[in-house]
């Protein structure tokens, strides 16, 4: 009978480019939502805003060092505008933070930051990532597993932590926490990853 081979880890670009692909589609969702479900566009919100969080911890983590040091001097400006726009997006996703989701600013907001996202893909993915693919001397499929890796466990705790409202499962004898719309971008964030 023919083994069962374990699917391979994504290399890092077709990682990073899968996440980018996955927000870009939250992000159309949010446009194309029905504007009187208000529950749908929180989830959407709050998904986004925690996918981008991952993203950026595991490229701040792990990618972007790793680049940094077979890049050397020429990469190294995209790198600090890559990291400046995680900043800015953080931002962003601090003020979503701090809105109702029925302030009409909650929707603008969030327009901004998929705005100011898609540019940051763009930059990514046009000048960046063809500069890494011809590193030679980078195992790109070594460091989508340690990006993998990373990742799930940041998932994983978010899974471990976050209850549906009116689920009153316990962990470790701890009720545990209930998102709750309120939860939003960073502050949803903030309560479930670690800090950097």
């Amino acid at each position: 009978m023919p083994t069962r081979q374990r699917p391979q880890p994504p290399n890092a670009l077709t990682m990073l480019t899968a996440d980018h692909r996955a927000v870009q589609k939250l992000f159309k969702a949010f446009d194309k939502r029905d504007r009187g479900d208000e529950a749908s566009g929180v989830e959407i919100v709050e998904t986004a805003c925690v996918e981008l969080k991952v993203h950026a911890i595991i490229e701040e983590e792990i990618f972007y060092p790793a680049v940094r040091s077979k890049l050397g001097d020429e990469g190294e400006s995209l790198l600090l505008e890559a990291a400046v726009e995680h900043e800015v997006a953080e931002l962003l996703i601090d003020r979503l933070g701090e809105l109702e989701p029925g302030e009409p600013e909650y929707a603008a907001t969030f327009a901004v930051l998929a705005e100011y996202v898609q540019q940051h893909i763009k930059d990514e993915e046009k000048q960046l990532f063809p500069r890494v693919r011809k590193l030679n001397e980078l195992d790109l499929e070594e460091l989508g597993a340690e990006m993998q890796a990373r990742k799930d466990e940041l998932l994983s705790e978010i899974e471990m932590d976050v209850a549906l409202p009116g689920d009153e499962e316990t962990h470790d004898g701890e009720e545990t926490l209930a998102r709750t719309p309120a939860d939003s971008g960073e502050a949803f964030a903030k309560r479930f990853l670690p800090e950097r």
